[in-house]
C-alpha cells in the first residue's frame, strides 16, 4: 500500500505537469494571437482543431464556430477545391508528389476571394498538419504602388519553382527565371511573344477567354491544365490565372507549374496497369479477386477455363453478398474451409498444394492448387482476397506417365547387355547414373557403386579422355569412339563409346549420356582375320611382282651376256639397246611400287589434256580389238601434273576396259571443264577441275566388288597383283584430285577422274616437257657429288661422252670445298650435279644452301632415286636449276644439262 509521502510526491508531479501544460497552451495561444498569417492545425480528416486569431479577423467567423466544427475545404472556392483536395488526399495516402507550398484563393465575406500562399507540414508523431496561409492580396497591391515593394515581390517570384507571368492580352510584362528555365526561352524571347502565342494553338481560345471580362465585372480566376511552348516542342503545365493591377493596368498573374514529371508518372502508372492487365489476362494461372464477403470482383480467362464458367456464370458470382458465406460447391475445400474463412476475416495468406474437385464441370479441372492472399485497407480490415488457382490435372497425369516411363527405363537399362551411363561435363566427370551392366563391367558385380570414382579414373591414358571430350565438344555427338579403359581392379579392356551432350532443366544443366561396349574380343578376332587376309594378299602381290621383275632381270642379264659374246658391232649395239629398254621397264615398275607405297611425289609439268589423252589412250589400245571415241569440251583447260604418273593411270584404266570387253568394243573418252561447289561425294575443295571420263561396254563390276576396287590387295584377275587401280587411286590423290567409278553388271563401267586446272599465267611459268631447248656443244666443267662410286663413275663417263670435264666428290662437304677452290683458282664449275641423300653425310639439300652463300648464281641439278622426296617435285624452291631422277639415259642428262647451262 503506497505511503502518504509517495502520494504527496505524485500529487506534486501531477500539479507540475498541469502547470507546464497550461503554460504550453498559453504560449501556443499567444503565438497564434500574435501571428500575422493565418495558422490552422488540421486533423487527418481535415477538421480545424486549432487556428490563429487572423482567421477570425479575415473571415469574420468566431473561432468558437471554427475550431472542431469546420473543415478546411469550406474556405476554398469551387474552382480551387478539386486541385487542393487532390493535394490533401495524396499527402494523406503518401502517394504522388503533392507540393508543400502553393497558392489558392480563400473565400472572404463581402469579397470575391483572396489569393493566399499556403505552406503545409506534418506535426511529427501525429497525422495532424499545420497550414500557414499568407494573404497575398495586400502584398500584390503594395507591389503595384511602389518600386521597392515591386522589387521585393520580384525577388519572391524569381525564387519560386513555378513559372510566373504577368501579362495582358497583347503583351508579357514580366516572366520569372523559373518560367525561362521551364520553357528554355530567354526573357527577351518571352517578351517578344504575345501571351496567347506562348501556348499550343489548340489552347489559344481558352487562353484568350481568361482576358475577357464578364458584364459589369473583372477578369476571373481560373485553374486548368494546358500545353506551353518550349524551344523544342511543348510542355504540359497547370495554369493558375489571377487578375491583378500592374502599373495601373488590369492584367493577369499566371502561375505555371510543370506537370511533365506528374504526366510521366501517370504514363508509367497507365503502362504498369496495362502490363499488369496483360499479365493477368494471359497468365496460365487462374487469377480471381473477391471482396471480404466472397463476392467475385474480377477473374481472368484461365480461371474461367479451370472452372468451366461462362460470362453469365461469372455475372451471377459477381452479385454482391451482404456477409461472408461459403458456397455449397466450396465443400471441395474440405478440412481447409475454416482456414479459408479466417483469411477473409483476419487476413494473411494460405497455400493449399492439392485439392480434388469431386464433381468437376465438363471440361473443367479435376485437380487444382489454391493460394489465398488477403489485402487490407487503411483501417487494417480485409478489403480484398486474391486467389491464384493452378490446374494440376494434366500435370498429375504426366506425373503418372513419368513414373511408368521411369519404370520402363529402369527395366530396359537393367536388362540391356551394354553399359549405360550419365556423367557431368567437367574434365574429371562425376558419374550420376549407371546401369547394372556398367557395374559388372568395372566391378565384376552389381552391388558396388561409383561413389568416389570419376570418369577420368576409368581411362588408361589421360589423353584418351581428353580426345573424347574434344571430339564431343566439337560434334556434340560421338559414335564408335575406341579407347583403352581400366576396371577398378586395374585390368584393362578395349571399349567402344557412343555418347552425346544432353541438356536438362531447360538447358541450365548439361550432361554426357552414352553407352560403353567391351570390344576387346571382337577387335582381337578382327585383327586376326585381317592379318590372315593381308598375309594372303601380300603373298599374291609379292608373287606377281617377283614374276614381272624376274622377267625384266632375265631380259637385262640375257642381253648383256649375249653382248659380251657378240663380235658383230651392230648386233652388240642392238643387244645393249634391248637391255636398256628392259631397264626402263624395271624403272617404271619400281616407280609404281613407290607410288603404291605412298611415295612418288609428282614431278609436275604443264599438260594439254586433249592431245595427251588421245596419245595415251591410242597407245594403250595398240594391238587390241577395241576402238576409242573422243568427246572433248570447248576451251578445255590445262592441268599441271606428272606426265609419267598420269600416263600410268590412263594406261591402267584403259587396259582394264579392254580386258572387260572380250572380243572388242568401244571405249568412250570424254573431257570437260567442271566447277565443283563443295561436293560431298568427291570430297574436293571448291574450285575448277577437268573431268576425264573413260567408259567401256564391258560386262560391268558387281556391287559387292565395287567398294573394294581400290583396295591394294584386291583383284578379280587370275594371277594379278591388284596393284594397278590402287596405284592409280594413290597418284590421283597426290595430284589433289579424285577418282570415282560407276558400274552396272552387263552395261559397262565408267571411271571419272577430276584434276585441278592450272590458270594461263601459272601455266606459262611452268616448263613443259615438250618445249625445245638450245643445246650447247661447248665443253663445260661439271662437279659431281654422289656417295656411290659406281654412280660417280657412270656419270663421269656420260659427261665425258657429251664432251664435258667432270670432277667427283663423295658428299656435300667435299663438294663445297671443291667449288670454293675452283672459284679461288679462277676456274669455277659451270654446273653441279648433286645426289639428294647421302647416308651419314651432307646431301644435296644441305649443300645447296652453302653453295648459294658462296655463289648465288650457282647452277645446280638435284639427282635422286627417291621419287617420293618433295625436293624433286619443287626443286626450284630449294635453289636448284634442274632435276634428274635415277636411273636416267645419257639423252636425258644431255637435255637437262643443256637447259641449265643455257640459263643466265
Amino acid at each position: 500500500m503506497p505511503s502518504t509521502k509517495d502520494n504527496s510526491i505524485e500529487s506534486d508531479l501531477i500539479k507540475d505537469l498541469r502547470d507546464k501544460l497550461q503554460l504550453s497552451g498559453t504560449t501556443l495561444r499567444t503565438i497564434l494571437h500574435l501571428s500575422e498569417n493565418i495558422v490552422i492545425v488540421l486533423d487527418k480528416n481535415g477538421i480545424v482543431i486549432e487556428a490563429s486569431d487572423q482567421i477570425e479577423r479575415i473571415t469574420g467567423i468566431p473561432l468558437k464556430q471554427i475550431i472542431g466544427k469546420v473543415s478546411w475545404d469550406s474556405f476554398v472556392p469551387e474552382e480551387d477545391r478539386e486541385r487542393i483536395i487532390g493535394y490533401f488526399n495524396d499527402r494523406l495516402k503518401g502517394t504522388g508528389n503533392p507540393p508543400s507550398t502553393y497558392t489558392l484563393r480563400v473565400n472572404v465575406p463581402g469579397e470575391e476571394s483572396r489569393l493566399m500562399r499556403v505552406n503545409v507540414g506534418f506535426i511529427p508523431g501525429t497525422e495532424d498538419r499545420v497550414v500557414i496561409l499568407k494573404d497575398l492580396s495586400p502584398v500584390i497591391l503594395e507591389q503595384m504602388k511602389t518600386a521597392e515593394t515591386e522589387e521585393r515581390y520580384r525577388t519572391v517570384v524569381e525564387n519560386t519553382k513555378d513559372g510566373i507571368l504577368i501579362c495582358s492580352e497583347e503583351r508579357v510584362f514580366f516572366a520569372n527565371s523559373s518560367f525561362c528555365t521551364m520553357t528554355d526561352l530567354t526573357r527577351d524571347d518571352t517578351y517578344s511573344f504575345s501571351p496567347v502565342n506562348l501556348f499550343h494553338k489548340e489552347e489559344r481560345d481558352r487562353i484568350l477567354s481568361l482576358f475577357l471580362k464578364p458584364e459589369k465585372g473583372a477578369m476571373s480566376s481560373s485553374v486548368f491544365e494546358t500545353l506551353i511552348r518550349r524551344r523544342r516542342g511543348f510542355l504540359p503545365v497547370e495554369l493558375s490565372s489571377t487578375p491583378m493591377f500592374y502599373r495601373d493596368a488590369e492584367v493577369l498573374l499566371l502561375s505555371i507549374r510543370d506537370l511533365s514529371q506528374r504526366k510521366e508518372a501517370e504514363k508509367k502508372l497507365r503502362e504498369s496497369h496495362k502490363l499488369m492487365k496483360a499479365i493477368v489476362d494471359n497468365s496460365p494461372v487462374g487469377i480471381s479477386v473477391h471482396d471480404r464477403n466472397g463476392t467475385l470482383l474480377l477473374a481472368n480467362d484461365s480461371w474461367r477455363k479451370i472452372w468451366n464458367k461462362s460470362i453469365e456464370d461469372m455475372r451471377e458470382k459477381m452479385i454482391p453478398r451482404s456477409e461472408l458465406q461459403m458456397d455449397k460447391k466450396d465443400t471441395y475445400l474440405g478440412k481447409h474451409i475454416d482456414a479459408v474463412e479466417q483469411i477473409y476475416k483476419k487476413g494473411g495468406d494460405l497455400y493449399i498444394p492439392k485439392l480434388k474437385i469431386s464433381k468437376p464441370s465438363p471440361g473443367g479441372a479435376e485437380f487444382i492448387s489454391h493460394h489465398f492472399y488477403a489485402l487490407k485497407d487503411d483501417n487494417g480490415l480485409v478489403d480484398k482476397v486474391v486467389i491464384l488457382t493452378l490446374d494440376l490435372t494434366e500435370a498429375l497425369k504426366t506425373q503418372v506417365e513419368l513414373i511408368e516411363t521411369r519404370n520402363q527405363f529402369r527395366q530396359l537399362t537393367g536388362n540391356i547387355p551394354v553399359a549405360v551411363y550419365r556423367t557431368t561435363m567437367e574434365s574429371g566427370g562425376k558419374i550420376v547414373f549407371f546401369n547394372p551392366e556398367m557395374q559388372r563391367m568395372f566391378f565384376g558385380e552389381e552391388d558396388s557403386d561409383f561413389e568416389g570414382v570419376s570418369v577420368k579414373d576409368l581411362y588408361v591414358e589421360e589423353s584418351g579422355r581428353r580426345d573424347f571430350l574434344n571430339k564431343l565438344e566439337k560434334e556434340k555427338e560421338v559414335l564408335g569412339f575406341e579407347t583403352e579403359l581400366k576396371r577398378i581392379d586395374g585390368s584393362t579392356f578395349l571399349a567402344c563409346i557412343s555418347a552425346r551432350i544432353v541438356s536438362i532443366k531447360e538447358g541450365k544443366e548439361e550432361y554426357i549420356e552414352g553407352i560403353i561396349r567391351d570390344v576387346t574380343d571382337q577387335r582381337r578376332l578382327e585383327e586376326e582375320l585381317s592379318r590372315i587376309e593381308h598375309l594372303e594378299s601380300i603373298g599374291t602381290l609379292a608373287g606377281g611382282i617377283a614374276h614381272d621383275f624376274n622377267n625384266l632381270l632375265m631380259a637385262i642379264q640375257g642381253n648383256i651376256s649375249l653382248a659380251l659374246n657378240e663380235e658383230d658391232l651392230s648386233k652388240l649395239i642392238s643387244r645393249l639397246e634391248q637391255a636398256e629398254i628392259s631397264t626402263e621397264k624395271a624403272t617404271v615398275l619400281t616407280r609404281q611400287l613407290l607410288t603404291f607405297a605412298r611415295g612418288g611425289v609428282p614431278l609436275k609439268n604443264l599438260i594439254e589434256v586433249a592431245p595427251f589423252m588421245k596419245e595415251t589412250v591410242i597407245f594403250a589400245l595398240t594391238g587390241s580389238d577395241a576402238e576409242a571415241v573422243f568427246n572433248f569440251g570447248d576451251s578445255l583447260k590445262n592441268i599441271q601434273a606428272d606426265r609419267e604418273q598420269i600416263t600410268q593411270v590412263i594406261h591402267n584404266i584403259t587396259l582394264n576396259a579392254v580386258q572387260a570387253m572380250v572380243g572388242g568394243g568401244r571405249i568412250t573418252v570424254s573431257c570437260s571443264n567442271v566447277r565443283i561447289e563443295g561436293d560431298s561425294k568427291t570430297h574436293l575443295p571448291v574450285g575448277d577441275y577437268v573431268s576425264i571420263s573413260i567408259k567401256d561396254e564391258g560386262k560391268g563390276i558387281p556391287q559387292c566388288d565395287l567398294k573394294k576396287l581400290f583396295n591394294p590387295y584386291f583383284t578379280t584377275k587370275f594371277g594379278g597383283s591388284g596393284l594397278g587401280l590402287s596405284t592409280s587411286y594413290s597418284i590421283i590423290s597426290r595430284h589433289s584430285g579424285a577418282i570415282r567409278v560407276f558400274s552396272e553388271v552387263g552395261k559397262g563401267t565408267e571411271f571419272i577422274i577430276y584434276l585441278p586446272v592450272i590458270e594461263i599465267d601459272a601455266a606459262n611459268s611452268v616448263p613443259s616437257e615438250e618445249q625445245s631447248l638450245e643445246i650447247s656443244s661447248a665443253s663445260a666443267r661439271i662437279l659431281i657429288m654422289d656417295d656411290d662410286a659406281r654412280v660417280r663413275e657412270v656419270l663421269s663417263g656420260m659427261l665425258d661422252v657429251l664432251g664435258h670435264v667432270a670432277a667427283e666428290s663423295s658428299d656435300g662437304a667435299e663438294a663445297i670445298e671443291l667449288y670454293r677452290e675452283s672459284i679461288s683458282a679462277g676456274e669455277p664449275f659451270d654446273a653441279v650435279i648433286m645426289d639428294l641423300t647421302v647416308p651419314g653425310g651432307m646431301g644435296g639439300e644441305g649443300a645447296i644452301e652453302k653453295l648459294m652463300a658462296i655463289d648465288p648464281d650457282v647452277r645446280a641439278i638435284v639427282s635422286s632415286g627417291y621419287a617420293n622426296n618433295t625436293v624433286l617435285s619443287n626443286y626450284s624452291e630449294y635453289g636448284f636449276r634442274g632435276r634428274l631422277v635415277k636411273p636416267f639415259r645419257i639423252s636425258t642428262l644431255k637435255k637437262e644439262l643443256n637447259k641449265v647451262l643455257a640459263q643466265e
